[in-house]
Order: C-alpha cells, then sequence, then structure tokens
C-alpha cells in the first residue's frame, strides 16, 4: 500500500535520511577490542541522543526523562556516567 516493492522502506513512510539497511561498522571502530568499541559507540549514541533531548528540552532534565519513558532519576544518572551537563542546553538569559 505505501511501498511500491515487496518491502517497506522508511521513505516510503516519510522518513527522510533513514537508512532501509543498517549502517556498517564504522572504520574508526575496526580493530579495537569490543569492550572499547562498545563504550565509545554507547558514549556516541548517549551524547548525541541526550544532547538531542536536552536541546529540544532547554535542558529542562525532568521533561527530556519523560519525553524518552525514562525516569528523572534514571536519566541523571546516565548524564553523569557520560559527564552531559544540563546547563549547557539551558537558555542564557
Amino acid at each position: 500500500m505505501f511501498s511500491a516493492g515487496q518491502e517497506i522502506t522508511p521513505a516510503d513512510i516519510g522518513q527522510r535520511g533513514a537508512a532501509a539497511k543498517p549502517a556498517p561498522a564504522k572504520t574508526e571502530l575496526a580493530g579495537l577490542p569490543y569492550k572499547e568499541a562498545k563504550d565509545q559507540t554507547l558514549n556516541r549514541f548517549n551524547q548525541t541522543f541526550i544532547g538531542n533531548l536536552l536541546e529540544t528540552h532547554k535542558g529542562n532534565v525532568t521533561h527530556a526523562a519523560k519525553a524518552c519513558g525514562l525516569e528523572r532519576q534514571a536519566l541523571q544518572q546516565i548524564m553523569r556516567r557520560y559527564d552531559i551537563q544540563a546547563d549547557k542546553y539551558r537558555d542564557k538569559d
């Protein structure tokens, strides 16, 4: 119904920029031990994901936590672990 082919892709439902297939492993992770590669990947993910949440909610941790389905304390714990500061995303009036 939404796709010309047998498979519905993100583009078929209006998702721009989404890849139909998982991206291949980053070359900067190639050759790293599993734990180090995993740590780098999680760090990058959390910095980006939580940073975007905090930017959207202007640094309000309670609203950001609610938006992603976490308790405020759980989000704060992740923020501490990855050294993410909410103040960086708050308006500087």
